[in-house]
């Protein structure tokens, strides 16, 4: 073979290759000036909204069965459907009651049938179910309008002793409903308890908007089982109460348990003076309802788990003079598809706040503090609105505090929002609008990276404060961002500085005090909390149209004067 030959060959592989290469290789684009610009200034917003926003944890929906934790509550002429040992028909004739989970006690009020309004005397009698004296026997006879220590009839109690009714001594034991000791019995060790679920117990007594007191001797370690509209409160102390009992009504579940689970379709479930603690509570939220109407009056909520605090579906959800404290990944509250009204509470989240789907009505926030716990990873979203495609209610936020987040305020598609008067804060994007309809006026933004971003949708921003060095507004093609006499307060010199029509530049120095704040305390505060920016905004004034700063003067000097820079 030919050696020529084979080099040439060789020779024109290695020609082919590079300018294979070569045509391959790419090619640097050119862009206009104008392009290179803007893509200079631009932020990368679709690193905002893209990986979409982690989903949040549903819990699987539960339909409470029949009632199986307490003890089958005799009474004289009472035949029930089952004789299985357990709750089944038992009726609900009674309008109050009170529990004590220090020893187990729990005696019902006045029935349904009595208007004379007596707890303890007249028609009062105790709640069957709890136990009798060991060994069943009487001690002394029973006492006009006292207490009776009389040998229990069937079930441990009496039927119906008129004024007299009997009550268990602290520490005794759990007996058989015949009056004989049941060495066997799985409560009967426990000493102080006539059930492990006293409360649930005494809410199957209870008649619809019955009232169920619980005293703060000491905490409830059972999951609550609501199935009808009742009032479950804790009963203050007294004033002579020197121990344990002054202590705020405590519901403190097991591990890995809610505090109170509210039945589908249960109207009108209202929570008063409570402190509901979950430690360990792992999927499971502190309180869920589906399609049911609950209310938070002065309720204290400390959770800690990797579910929401508070998760409600569907139907309607009031809070008032309330505190939310949630350690968890999921949002601290979590409402979809319900009507929503809160005001007056206090929300602390550590990886988001609060999570809503207005439903079919007016939902809306009153003077509400959002507050991330803070530490080394700040929290994502401080409160996130959803639509709904089968129509969503118009969310109103007034006097509204949204600190500490990454994101202050993330509205998504079919959201219908009104905001007026609040304050976000302490955030590297204030507000990030994605195809809602969003009106905001009155309102402070404090953000280092961007006040107010449209993706999508209209967005109108009207007499309002923005601070904290970010770029004012921006908005996507096809979107709509109205602006019209907003003050955007600036380190720089105003005369430089180049702003959209319906933004004027106001010097730092003139940033109002009620806006150096964090968080939701500090020296403004005003009736039950802090105030969000409703007496702040009086104080401040309304923004209005500025005319341009001048430039300064300039000094006389020997010489030939300096150029001006070009702008």
């Amino acid at each position: 073979m030919d050696k020529t030959t084979s080099f040439r060959r060789l020779l024109l592989a290695i020609a082919a290759a590079m300018s294979i290469a070569l045509t391959a290789a790419p090619v640097p684009a050119l862009a206009l000036p104008d392009a290179q610009i803007d893509q200079q200034i631009r932020p990368n917003f679709g690193g905002l909204i893209t990986p979409p926003l982690k989903p949040r944890y549903r819990p699987d929906r539960w339909k409470p069965g029949r009632y199986k934790w307490g003890r089958k509550p005799y009474r004289q002429g009472y035949n029930p459907r089952y004789n299985d040992g357990y709750y089944d028909d038992y009726p609900r004739d009674q309008m109050v009651a009170v529990v004590d989970c220090g020893s187990g006690v729990y005696i019902a009020g006045a029935s349904s049938g009595d208007t004379s309004g007596e707890s303890y005397g007249g028609t009062a009698q105790p709640l069957a179910g709890a136990p009798p004296q060991a060994g069943g026997y009487a001690k002394a006879p029973p006492q006009a309008g006292g207490y009776s220590k009389a040998p229990p009839q069937a079930g441990g109690y009496g039927a119906d002793q008129g004024s007299s009714y009997s009550t268990p001594d602290r520490g005794s034991s759990y007996n058989d409903p015949q009056g004989g000791s049941s060495a066997d019995d799985e409560y009967s060790g426990t000493p102080g308890y006539s059930s492990p679920t006293p409360v649930s117990d005494a809410l199957r007594t209870l008649a619809d908007n019955g009232v169920l007191y619980i005293r703060g001797a000491a905490a409830c370690t059972e999951t609550i089982v609501v199935e009808h509209p009742v009032i479950i409160a804790g009963e203050g102390p007294s004033i002579f109460a020197t121990g344990a009992e002054t202590s705020t009504a405590t519901i403190a579940p097991s591990a890995g348990n809610a505090c109170i689970r509210i039945a589908s379709g249960v109207k009108g479930v209202e929570l008063r003076d409570l402190t509901l603690k979950t430690q360990q509570g792992g999927r499971m939220p502190c309180i869920e309802a589906w399609d049911a109407e609950v209310a938070l009056v002065r309720v204290n909520v400390e959770y800690w788990g990797d579910a929401s605090a508070v998760y409600a579906s569907g139907g309607r959800v009031i809070m008032r003079d309330t505190v939310i404290d949630a350690k968890s990944w999921d949002p601290a509250v979590l409402i979809e598809g319900g009507v929503i009204d809160i005001a007056r509470t206090k929300i602390s989240g550590e990886a988001a706040g609060v999570d809503l789907t207005p439903g079919n009505g007016e939902s809306r926030l009153d003077q509400v503090g959002i507050v991330a716990r803070g530490g080394e990873t700040p929290g994502d979203v401080g409160l996130l609105v959803r639509g709904l495609r089968s129509g969503t209610g118009t969310m109103t936020i007034r006097n509204v505090v949204v600190c500490g987040w990454t994101t202050g305020l993330h509205l998504e598609r079919g959201a219908n929002v009104n905001i007026s008067r609040s304050r976000l804060c302490d955030a590297q994007r204030g507000i990030i609008s994605t195809g809602a309809s969003l009106t905001v006026t009155e309102s402070a933004i404090g953000a280092r990276e961007i006040g107010v971003y449209a993706g999508s949708g209209r967005t109108k921003v009207s007499r309002s404060r923005f601070y904290g060095g970010a770029r004012p507004g921006y908005a996507e093609p096809g979107a709509i961002l109205e602006l019209e006499d907003n003050w955007v307060y600036s380190d720089a010199d105003c005369w430089r500085a180049r702003y959209d029509r319906g933004l004027y530049c106001i010097s730092s120095r003139n940033l109002p005090g009620s806006l150096r704040e964090r968080g939701w305390s500090g020296g403004y505060r005003r009736g039950w909390e802090s105030d969000g920016y409703d007496y702040g905004f009086q104080r401040d004034g309304a923004p209005m149209p500025l005319p341009p700063e001048q430039p300064p003067k300039q000094k006389r000097s020997w010489g030939k004067p300096k150029a001006s820079p070009a702008y």
